[in-house]
């Protein structure tokens, strides 16, 4: 998993590419959270998902608690996009209704 960090104005966006799964969902929790830590100012989280190729659960709890990070930092985020296989996983787990997608 490669995560890039842009930051535009209030605005800071995470570029993911590759497979956000068990075994790289610890190191993606730790980038997410520095990334917040490092850009307070920050009024939207953007997570770029176009190069992901894989979602698994462990990787969506990942997602899930940046949502809950950026909902108690009062940050909005938005995830954008998503492969028709990784946003099946959202579909499926009724995800897409909870997060922000487009």
């Amino acid at each position: 998993m490669k995560i890039q960090t842009e930051i535009n104005g209030d605005i800071l966006t995470l570029h993911l590419s590759g497979v956000l799964d068990l075994a790289h969902s610890s190191e993606v929790r730790d980038v997410f959270k520095q990334a917040l830590q490092d850009h307070q100012n920050a009024k939207q989280l953007i997570v770029d998902m176009k190069d992901v190729r894989t979602l698994d659960s462990s990787g969506l709890a990942s997602l899930v608690e940046l949502m809950k990070n950026t909902r108690n930092a009062g940050i909005e985020l938005r995830l954008t996009e998503l492969n028709p296989s990784v946003k099946a996983v959202f579909e499926l787990s009724r995800l897409d209704q909870i997060f922000t997608i487009g």
